[in-house]
């Protein structure tokens, strides 16, 4: 934030957070049972910013918050947090970028909720991304999970009166910070 105010260009700053990307979506989405990689996108699909120094520099890490409404099924399997799709398995082989550690690298989602299919229910987002190799550039960020059944970890995300007149506009916050080494 200094940085923004003093016009401090992002060359000169040694330490600390370099940039933030936000993003915000309030639109109410019915969320589809599914397995595999056709799940790993469907909280947050296909959001992209752009990383300003390379891998020796800085790294990123995500924070954020999924509102959701109803959980039908198990909601924890195979959640996860990619970067340009990154680790997102549960086995020891790499992801299909290369240059990547092997190993569960999916995660850095946390579901908050009850079993009830009316209820609310919270995703926590938390996911560093030290130890990938992310370069300069623009990259995408997915938020969803990967499991080897039909789930669902809730029937809608950003619920609203549409789900109970009661109910005010649910909206998902990310944050993607890039912080340096």
């Amino acid at each position: 934030m200094a940085r923004q105010l003093f016009n401090f260009p992002t060359e000169s700053i040694t330490g600390g957070i370099i940039n933030i990307t936000k993003y915000k979506d309030s639109t109410r989405k019915a969320i589809a049972a599914s397995s595999g990689a056709t799940g790993r996108s469907a909280l947050v699909n296909n959001f992209t910013f752009t990383k300003l120094r390379n891998n020796a520099d800085s790294y990123i890490l995500v924070t954020g918050i999924i509102g959701g409404m109803g959980m039908p099924n198990y909601p924890h399997i195979g959640m996860c947090c990619t970067i340009d799709q990154i680790g997102y398995g549960q086995t020891g082989q790499p992801a299909e970028a290369p240059n990547h550690p092997q190993g569960p690298a999916g995660g850095g989602i946390y579901y908050c909720g009850n079993y009830v299919v009316n209820e609310g229910t919270t995703f926590i987002i938390h996911k560093s991304f030290k130890e990938f190799i992310l370069n300069s550039g623009s990259h995408r960020l997915d938020i969803g999970w990967n499991a080897n059944s039909d789930v669902r970890p809730c029937e809608y995300i950003n619920p609203n009166s549409t789900d109970n007149n009661r109910h005010q506009q649910c909206a998902t916050h990310i944050l993607v910070y890039e912080i340096a080494r």
